[in-house]
């Protein structure tokens, strides 16, 4: 797409260095297998975090997603996964601004995109270690990542 104003676009370059599943769980659907209903309104828990390292010029995003059902007011986790997305930015302290304090200020848009690889990553990491055919007809939910941007900037003024 061309650029049709005058206003200079930032360029930043990036690689993805690390990719990994730091835990992965699931149970045997064998385990629930006899619920008619055991693979209808699963729910799907998911927090993220991400850590900025400037002296690596890094940017790490961490995701937790667990899937589960609940019977008998009991929570079942069905799949667990625990994953780290490593983006190493070329040139980092001459590309991210600072804040008043000195602090990394990310831009919003390269957040989403690495939030967007974080996902896309784990959804594949996700159907890769699944060894259950069952687990097959769990449809992941898309995801939205502005939503979840939104949720870790109110949790980051929290902690502020």
């Amino acid at each position: 797409m061309e650029n049709t104003s005058k206003e200079k676009i930032k360029q930043i370059l990036y690689r993805i260095e690390d990719i990994e599943i730091l835990d992965y769980k699931s149970t045997d659907p064998q385990s629930f297998a006899d619920r008619i209903d055991a693979f209808k309104n699963i729910q799907v828990t998911i927090s993220t975090h991400g850590d900025v390292n400037e002296k690596n010029g890094t940017i790490s995003a961490l995701m937790d997603v667990a899937f589960s059902k609940e019977y008998s007011c009991v929570k079942h986790e069905i799949i667990n996964i625990k994953t780290s997305h490593i983006f190493r930015i070329k040139e980092f302290n001459k590309v991210i601004e600072k804040d008043e304090e000195g602090r990394p200020v990310l831009p919003n848009w390269l957040i989403l995109n690495f939030l967007s690889i974080a996902i896309s990553g784990t959804r594949g990491m996700i159907a890769a270690r699944n060894v259950y055919p069952e687990y097959k007809k769990v449809i992941l939910p898309l995801m939205d990542p502005t939503q979840m941007l939104k949720g870790l900037k109110k949790n980051s003024e929290k902690a502020d």
